[in-house]
């Protein structure tokens, strides 16, 4: 776990300098605001992803959105 100021990333692996962050679905903005926040407090600029088993490509700020499926 990585805790950022008052924020936490349940799930995050640091390997070959990535960052994985693992959802379910991204279902509304107030989820999407959840996951994708605290990647925007670590200071380091290492790959950041979102895995979920979402459809769609929720991309944004440099953070890549990614089917659970496509994640390799």
């Amino acid at each position: 776990m990585k805790f950022t100021k008052k924020k936490l990333i349940l799930f995050v692996k640091k390997m070959v300098n990535k960052y994985i962050q693992v959802s379910y679905v991204l279902s509304d903005e107030k989820t999407i605001k959840r996951e994708y926040e605290p990647f925007f407090r670590i200071k380091d600029k290492f790959d950041a992803y979102i895995i979920t088993t979402d459809e769609f490509d929720l991309s944004r700020d440099g953070i890549k959105h990614l089917n659970v499926i496509d994640f390799n």
